[in-house]
Formats: C-alpha cells, structure tokens, sequence
C-alpha cells in the first residue's frame, strides 16, 4: 500500500511539473503543434483502432494538430471524420488550408458548452452514429460540465467521452473549479458512464480519471 500511495504521488508530482513545463506544447504531429502528451496521443489511436468510430467530435481546435493527429488515423483507417467545435477557427483555417487531410476534418464555429453545438453536431452525424467525443476547450468546471451534458445523449454505448487536462485539480489555482470537478459532478448525476481506468495504462496522462465509457 506504502509502494502504490509513493507511486501516485510521484506521478503526480511528475504530471505537475510536466504542466509547469510546458512541455506538451512542443509535441508536434506532422508538423503542426499538437499540444498533447504524447502517451495520451498513443492511447487516443489505440482507442480509435479499436473502435474505430464513424466521428470523432472534439472540443478546442487551436491550431488544428489534434484534428490532424486523429484525422491521420482515420485515413489509415480508411474510415472516419473529425468535427472540431471552436469559437475562433482563425488560427485552424490557415493549418488546414489545402492540407491533405482536411477532407477528413469539419471545423464547427460556435460555443461548444451551448445546446446549439450539440444540435449541429447531431445535424452532421445523423441518427445512430458510432462517435467519441473528446473535451479539451474552456477548462473550468462550469464550461466542461455543460460539454458533457451537451454531448452525452450522442455518445452510444460502449464508446468514449474523454475529458482532457483533468489533472488541473492538482493545482491550488484550480481546485474545485477543473475538468475533474466536472466529471465528479457529472458521474454524480448520470448513471450511463464509468471511469474506464484501462486507458491510463502509461500511468502518465493528463485525462486521469477522464475516460468515460458509455455503459447503457
């Protein structure tokens, strides 16, 4: 018990100086900063290999790496698009102006902690579509609470809500007001989801406790 209470607080001790860093913003996807720690990066692939969804709806363009890493996959997988919610586009536009994969990618412009996101969505993807939704946008509580109340009716089972950066709890400037308060919450008032602790087998990711498998 002593080993497995010093093996947490050492990763979480790494995960805090990894924040502090600021080395996930040098991780670059083929070119284009992805702004990921690479081991969830391997697990996010894994995880659409696997399942291999018909959408991927993700939360937070910025400059569009992330929507280019998981539109990779799809091409490999010859199966797949990405829908990237944002409010500003502007940086995310001038990445994928003629990129080779942006056919796969569909960039929405609005707030995705509003209900019109989730109606636009549901217009794209149509009835009974095979998604994940990952959440990296507006980390405070109240907004990733709202994604996940958004998109939760979306998500069939067996597939993924992932909520990213939830290990900002561990900072004293965002206790109580981070994505794993969200979650928390949000498990609370849902009995459709799990933490699924499976994907975290690199130990060192910023969704701790942030896999959430729809179950029924």
């Amino acid at each position: 018990m002593y080993l497995l209470r010093t093996r947490s607080l050492n990763i979480s001790r790494l995960l805090t100086y990894y924040a502090w860093s600021k080395a996930w913003t040098r991780a670059m996807w083929l070119g284009i900063p992805v702004q990921q720690n690479p081991n969830d990066l391997i697990t996010l692939q894994q995880l659409l290999f696997e399942t291999k969804p018909d959408f991927v709806v993700e939360t937070g363009t910025s400059l569009g790496g992330s929507a280019v890493f998981y539109a990779s996959i799809f091409e490999l997988l010859m199966h797949g698009q990405v829908i990237s919610v944002d409010i500003d586009h502007s940086s995310a536009k001038r990445t994928l102006a003629d990129h080779p994969l942006s056919k796969r990618i569909r960039l929405l412009t609005c707030d995705s902690s509003s209900p019109e996101a989730s109606r636009r969505v549901k217009q794209i993807v149509g009835d009974h579509p095979k998604l994940h939704v990952f959440l990296d946008s507006d980390h405070h509580k109240n907004h990733v609470l709202a994604e996940l109340r958004n998109f939760r009716d979306l998500v069939p089972v067996g597939h993924y809500i992932v909520v990213f950066d939830t290990n900002l709890e561990d900072s004293a400037e965002w206790k109580c007001d981070s994505p794993a308060t969200a979650v928390e919450e949000f498990l609370h008032e849902s009995n459709d989801f799990e933490v699924d602790r499976s994907w975290e087998k690199f130990e060192v990711t910023l969704c701790r406790g942030g896999f959430l498998k729809r179950v029924r």
